[in-house]
Formats: structure tokens, sequence, C-alpha cells
């Protein structure tokens, strides 16, 4: 497993996260960033929602787009606009509740549930992957429970102390180490 550490902090502050990328990601956030401050009650639509499943899927887009077409404005708004108002003194307990909230739409399981959440809050969540999952954890995974995405997180706050940087920037980071050592 891997040590969220000042060792692994200084590796990966030796990495750019200047990628076409990452840029892509920050234009993406500053969009949507926006657009929910713009709004009383923030909420996503379906074509704002369709921009975030976008980017997480890429290439991938297409396999399951058509499991995901039912989720339409009127779904979408207000299950969005639930998830953003949660509150909870429980940090973990809101995540959960969020990341349920998010998942009764079709087509959306954790990882796009956890990339939602990054997008439109990027100083609170991370977006699960199995790649990264590896890397951490050492151990192979396809799919992911609410569970996993807190030990997820966790590791990442953790990485945050020693990094200084920001919670998406740390994840980027790491993003470009383990690319790294293919």
């Amino acid at each position: 497993m891997l040590r969220p550490d000042q060792g692994l902090a200084l590796k990966l502050l030796k990495l750019s996260v200047n990628s076409d990328e990452f840029q892509e990601t920050l234009q993406l956030k500053r969009q949507i960033k926006k657009t929910l401050q713009d709004r009383t009650n923030p909420y996503l639509s379906a074509s704002e929602l369709d921009n975030i499943v976008r980017w997480k899927l890429d290439k991938q887009y297409h396999r399951s787009k058509q499991q995901r077409e039912i989720n339409v404005d009127d779904v979408v708004i207000p299950v969005t606009r639930a998830c953003f108002s949660i509150r909870s003194s429980n940090k973990n307990y809101e995540i959960e509740l969020k990341l349920k909230t998010l998942t009764v739409m079709r087509g959306v399981a954790i990882p796009l549930a956890s990339a939602i959440l990054a997008i439109c809050f990027p100083d609170e969540f991370v977006v699960i992957d199995s790649v990264l999952w590896e890397l951490i954890f050492e151990d192979e995974k396809s799919s992911f429970t609410i569970g996993d995405y807190l030990k997820f997180l966790s590791f990442f706050y953790s990485l945050v102390d020693h990094t200084k940087c920001s919670l998406q920037d740390t994840e980027h980071l790491l993003w470009l180490y383990q690319k790294s050592l293919n």
C-alpha cells in the first residue's frame, strides 16, 4: 500500500499539473462552479450532468449512454438539488447520503457519482477509479462501495497534508505519478 507521507509528496511535487487533460478539467470545474453559484438552490441540468459524464468516461462515454438517456431534466434537477442540499455534522454520513442520492439515477454508480461531486465541489471530493485504487491499495477492483470511496478519499486528505496542494491537484499529481511508472 502507498503511504500518504512526505516521501510520496516529494515525488509528486516533481511532476507538472499543466497537461491538456488537466486544463480541460479546470475549464469544466470553472464552468460548473459559475453555473452552481448563479442558482439559488444549486442543481445540475441533464446537459450539465452529461458534460461531466463525458469528461469522466472519455472514450467509454457511449458504452452506457443508452442506459443514461432516461436521466432527463425532470430527473436530474431534483436529484442533484437534493444531493447538493444534504448537510450533516457527520461528514462521512453526509458523503454517504450524497453518493447514494446520485446513484438513484440510471447509469450512475459510485465512480460516476464521485466524479459529479468532484467537479461540483473540487475542494471536498476526488474521483475514485480502479487505476489509482490499485496503485494506492495494491488491490484490483472494478466496482466500488461507499466504504471504498471513504477509504480512498481519506487517503487523499492525508496526502494533501504533505503536498500542501489542493485535493484535486494532489489527485492529478498521483495520476501523473502512476502514468510515469508504466
